[in-house]
């Protein structure tokens, strides 16, 4: 499925950064900015986090995906702590966690802004709003672990959102694909790590469905869930791993429903990158004019960097 047209790239991460708290990296998330925001510093916007205490939701700037990227000043933007804030139009307007982490951005076409979701501390998703990428205005928690029916999950994070519009949820406008996990699934060890599904119809609120979309192998996780649309359908793309041990890249194909209609593919293989330390994650693919861009996470879970490539994916030959 997946074809590699260069040299895989170091990307940000081998850059000095002036916020780098644990030396670790993780769910690069971008947003073009060309036809959204006026005076934008430059095109592409970059949201990242480290994982552990204190995480921190760091935004960079660049005019290609290729080139280097420019630091927004003071960050990390979104840190473990939003002071309250008395104006703020919403009840909840302030946390204080020990980390936030795994940002993604989406453009709210209705109300011309980026929403950047994240979540902190693991069982909770949370959002905040920005016209320019630069102020922020926090929004509130959209998600928790409990929110999910009959699973008893301990862990709601690692969240992607889409515009879409489910067949079945006349007001549906927006999906998120998270990581629900629960606590000590029989013989695996730390728990099972599903990707499960929301719907919004506006980005603000949502309804969690209890159903996975993506069921691991057992004895691994699945995480980091991104919908691409190829030419047979829709797929996720996502990685399998085992915790603190190896980890694969691949794709599930899902129907308008959101619901799995075949098997998981495995479309990049950490034996096919020694330099990887057995563990690939976070893919994140993105259009540029007529190339396709993938970027994911190489090595060890929490000491990992992010790499780049040009890359071709297309569906697999039916039969």
């Amino acid at each position: 499925m997946l074809t590699l047209l260069e040299e895989p790239q170091d990307f940000l991460t081998h850059q000095p950064l002036a916020y780098n708290p644990n030396n670790e990296w993780m769910f690069p998330a971008l947003l073009d900015c060309r036809d959204k925001i006026a005076g934008a510093p430059a095109r592409w916007l970059l949201a990242y986090s480290p994982h552990d205490a204190p995480g921190g939701i760091c935004f960079a700037w660049s005019d290609t995906l290729d080139g280097s990227w420019q630091e927004a000043q003071g960050n990390p933007l979104i840190a473990k702590k939003w002071v309250r804030d008395p104006n703020a139009k919403h009840v909840g307007n302030y946390y204080e966690v020990s980390h936030v982490a795994s940002p993604d951005l989406v453009w709210i076409a209705e109300r011309q802004e980026i929403a950047c979701y994240f979540h902190g501390e693991n069982d909770t998703n949370r959002v905040a709003f920005s016209k320019d990428g630069l102020n922020w205005e926090y929004g509130g928690v959209v998600l928790t672990a409990s929110t999910v029916l009959g699973w008893s999950l301990d862990e709601s994070s690692y969240a992607r959102v889409f515009p879409y519009r489910l067949p079945d949820q006349p007001a549906c406008r927006y999906i998120m694909l998270f990581m629900g996990k629960q606590p000590e699934a029989g013989a695996v060890a730390g728990g099972a790590r599903h990707i499960f599904m929301a719907w919004s119809p506006d980005g603000r609120s949502w309804m969690p469905r209890s159903e996975p979309v993506i069921t691991p192998p057992v004895g691994w996780q699945a995480c980091s869930p991104q919908l691409v649309e190829l030419e047979d359908g829709l797929w996720v793309l996502h990685h399998f791993d085992i915790m603190n041990g190896p980890g694969n890249l691949y794709a599930t194909p899902v129907n308008a429903y959101m619901r799995r209609r075949g098997e998981s593919q495995m479309i990049l293989s950490s034996d096919s990158r020694p330099q990887a330390d057995e563990r690939l994650a976070d893919p994140y693919l993105v259009e540029d004019g007529d190339e396709t861009h993938l970027l994911w996470l190489e090595g060890a879970r929490l000491s990992g960097r992010f790499v780049r490539a040009r890359v071709s994916l297309k569906a697999p030959a039916a039969g």
